[in-house]
């Protein structure tokens, strides 16, 4: 074959599409267009960057058989001069020598933040950081952006060894090329609250409740064709605290009964514009238990 081929090298091709076992070539007379040094196998590769136009390689042996090289034309290659290329080889250099640095910081801080877990102050001052504070919760919230919308950053913070222990957590990649480390110096687990802590605050929504409803049922009364509606924006889940909602049921029954008596005397003292005497009340009351 090596012998027809170089007797008559017009016949190439056409021997190729009678003779080569190769289904990606053969059919178009083992044509591989142009490639560059080392999309072949070595052997393949090394024959074919030594050849010279219009040259017939001797047999080659590779792991996929053998094979006759004829070298059609080649591309490429051309010398630039160096002024043309200077932006491009400084980019690459600059590139190559910030990611170069980029690892050695990024041994530094991992290493640091956990051999001296007790404080972040050593790794701020080595490699020249900005610390930042912030309350955190488990999750990200909405519209967060940077460190605090990596959950996996909030998951080491809320471990027990950062939140317990009071120890740094590992360095976490919230980014590409991007480390953090946070250190917990409060945390406030979930918990029932207080009565004299929602009170407050429980009282002044059913005030706002009850005052809402009656300027409603007013206001469909005097427009009982008009419509008030209203629209569900977002539903925003809360922690269980231990033990599950049954204290803190009782809790907000309570406080709402109080605050829903409050509201509706507010409600009825607005709307008929009346004044409550106290003193008045407290005498009825005496003279209804003699």
């Amino acid at each position: 074959m090596l012998a027809q081929v170089r007797k008559a090298p017009a016949t190439f091709a056409e021997l190729a599409r009678k003779n080569s076992d190769d289904p990606g070539s053969a059919a178009n007379g083992s044509d591989l267009e142009f490639f560059g040094r080392g999309a072949m196998v070595k052997p393949f590769d090394d024959a074919a960057f030594t050849m010279k136009t219009g040259e017939i390689s001797n047999l080659i042996e590779t792991d996929f058989g053998y094979h006759i090289i004829t070298l059609t034309s080649v591309r490429g290659g051309e010398k630039k001069p160096f002024e043309s290329v200077r932006p491009e080889i400084e980019a690459e250099v600059r590139k190559s020598l910030a990611q170069k640095k980029y690892v050695e910081a990024a041994e530094q801080f991992t290493n640091t933040v956990f051999e001296q877990s007790d404080s972040l102050q050593p790794v701020i001052d080595k490699l020249k950081l900005t610390k930042l504070t912030a309350t955190v919760q488990r999750t990200p919230p909405p519209g967060a952006s940077g460190p605090l919308a990596s959950a996996k950053l909030l998951e080491s913070v809320f471990g027990n060894d950062a939140a317990r222990n009071k120890r740094n957590t590992d360095a976490v990649e919230v980014a590409p090329n991007q480390l953090v480390s946070a250190r917990v110096v409060q945390h406030t687990p979930a918990r029932t609250l207080p009565m004299a802590e929602v009170k407050e605050g429980v009282r002044n929504r059913l005030i706002q409740q009850q005052s809402a409803a009656l300027a409603r049922k007013e206001a469909l009364a005097k427009a009982p064709t008009e419509a008030l509606p209203v629209t569900l924006t977002k539903v925003v889940p809360r922690e269980i605290p231990p033990g599950g909602d049954a204290p803190l049921q009782s809790q907000y029954t309570q406080a709402w009964a109080a605050a829903e008596s409050l509201a509706s005397q507010e409600a009825l003292k607005k709307r008929f514009k009346a004044e409550i005497k106290t003193a008045a009340v407290a005498e009825a009351a005496s003279a209804a238990l003699r």
